[in-house]
């Protein structure tokens, strides 16, 4: 109940869920804004690959497209005030949608991948229901996976720690090694 926040037409709600009771909710009257997450730290060229969980119930809604989920991004800034750091919103982007939805009375998967460009330093989920004008829309079990090794610029050091592993104990001139790499050459330590 507390990663909900009630505000609008989005509420937490205890009576349904996917894999266990209780997720967000959206009662649709063409008036309902966007939900947005907490925010997760990225780099750029990072695949993020986006997930939620929905179902809907007596949806009633007008063109296409009625949920969406999306992400929307956020860039790092200096605040001219205060000087402090400030993530400034840089716009959104759809990842999967439903349209032309029929009441199922199940849970539907919607998911995708983004990958992260230049100038983008934070993303949140968004859960949408634009063109929803009645009935309720539940979202459920939404995650965001990094698919890729981790960069250097998220941990810095991680990069030139595998390279010097790979060189040293392997004997390999380069960089640019893989996580792979260095397994094979730790491996090759009892040698």
């Amino acid at each position: 109940p507390n990663t909900v926040v009630s505000s609008g037409q989005w509420s937490w709600w205890g009576e349904d869920g996917h894999l266990a009771l209780g997720c967000a909710r959206v009662d649709c009257n063409g008036l309902q804004d966007d939900l947005v997450s907490n925010e997760i730290l990225v780099v750029k060229d990072e695949n993020i690959e986006v997930t939620v969980v929905v179902k809907w119930v007596g949806l009633d809604y007008t063109g296409t497209e009625p949920i969406v989920l999306g992400v929307e991004k956020y860039r790092k800034g200096k605040d001219p005030d205060s000087g402090g750091t400030i993530y400034m919103d840089v716009g959104s982007v759809n990842i999967d949608t439903v349209t032309s939805p029929a009441d199922t009375g199940g849970w539907l998967t919607l998911t995708g991948t983004y990958v992260v460009p230049a100038r983008v330093d934070q993303l949140r989920f968004r859960f949408s229901a634009p063109n929803a004008t009645g009935g309720y829309v539940l979202w459920d079990e939404a995650v965001f996976e990094k698919t890729d090794l981790i960069p250097d610029e998220a941990v810095p050091g991680v990069g030139r720690t595998v390279d010097n592993v790979v060189t040293q104990l392997n004997g390999q001139t380069g960089s640019g090694f893989t996580h792979d790499d260095e397994a094979a050459a730790l491996s090759n330590t009892a040698q």
